[in-house]
């Protein structure tokens, strides 16, 4: 006979930091799915910051008050149907992610220049990621977030408009999880995942004969810029450290479902045809097989732009 747990031991069991975190999560992405800031009074610090991603926010959002603002204003300005695609925490960092989207972004006419063109005023999907921090009360003091432009914001800010819907991707995809789940195989990717990250801080792309499957897709949804095949992403990397090289590099990671990674890397580095030291961050998604179940098969990536990138692609107001 299997004796059943009380439901007092099986409600502590699931009342761990792991899980509130998650829960906490959900909350805040509830912030943008039913436009209403009410969960920011509850789960976040007075000084709760909103850090700037360098094209749609300029500067960091401080304090509690700011932050409501600065959604309200958000909410005033679109309608636009959220979605959480996945998510993931890491509990000694105290940290969490997830990946969105939302369809239907539609601008507020007030907001839409009247020169505008017809196709900067039309509804749009755009893709994001986020990260949250919380302190050792588990109140969230930062938020860092990285996303697609809408297409009235890329006629304001972008000198051309980049066409996002050339790179497909199917959220259904990083919904599902692994049937095999188990804290080595969350090691095991956490492994990987560093290895992946570090190929990035040093060129060096060896790790990828090891970590990648022949026919891993890279999809940059920032720029964007899609890559497909190992070879062609040691070629991608290599490309890019001809112009850059990076100087230093901090990675924080959370495993979710037996089947995905997500990566924050905050890098400081130099522009080696100027000299010019430069400092960017980014997010990575790794969506890995499920046999052997240690191969990444899918790189979704957000990256902020690179000075020449910005000058490139900014009009000089952004």
């Amino acid at each position: 006979m299997v004796q059943e747990r009380p439901p007092e031991e099986e409600e502590a069991a699931l009342d761990t930091k792991e899980t509130r975190l998650l829960k906490y999560t959900e909350r805040l992405d509830s912030v943008r799915g039913f436009r209403d800031v009410r969960e920011f009074d509850l789960l976040a610090r007075p000084d709760v910051i909103l850090h700037a991603d360098g094209i749609t926010l300029q500067q960091d959002v401080k304090g509690l008050d700011a932050l409501k603002d600065y959604f309200h204003t958000l909410f005033r300005n679109y309608e636009f149907n959220h979605a959480l695609i996945c998510s993931a925490v890491n509990e000694n960092d105290s940290i969490t992610f997830k990946f969105w989207v939302e369809e239907d972004v539609t601008p507020n006419p007030d907001i839409v220049d009247t020169d505008a063109p017809d196709w900067a005023q039309q509804p749009g999907t755009i893709f994001g990621m986020s990260m949250y921090q919380f302190d050792v009360k588990e109140k969230l003091s930062d938020i860092w977030f990285l996303r697609q432009l809408t297409p009235d914001e890329q006629y304001r800010k972008f000198k051309k408009p980049v066409d996002y819907s050339k790179i497909h991707i199917d959220p259904i995809k990083y919904t599902h999880p692994s049937p095999i789940i188990s804290a080595e195989r969350a090691q095991k990717l956490e492994q990987v995942t560093r290895a992946y990250a570090k190929m990035w801080a040093t060129g060096d792309v060896a790790p990828a004969n090891a970590i990648l499957t022949d026919d891993t897709r890279y999809a940059n949804l920032m720029v964007p810029h899609e890559v497909n095949g190992r070879e062609g992403f040691k070629g991608m990397v290599k490309v890019a450290f001809k112009h850059w090289k990076c100087t230093k590099d901090e990675v924080k990671i959370a495993t979710t479902a037996g089947n995905k990674a997500f990566c924050y890397w905050d890098d400081e580095g130099l522009l080696r045809a100027s000299g010019k030291r430069t400092r960017l961050y980014g997010f990575s998604l790794l969506l890995f097989d499920e046999v052997p179940g240690d191969h990444v098969k899918e790189v979704v990536e957000f990256r902020q732009l690179l000075d020449p990138e910005r000058e490139r692609m900014l009009k000089p107001e952004v």
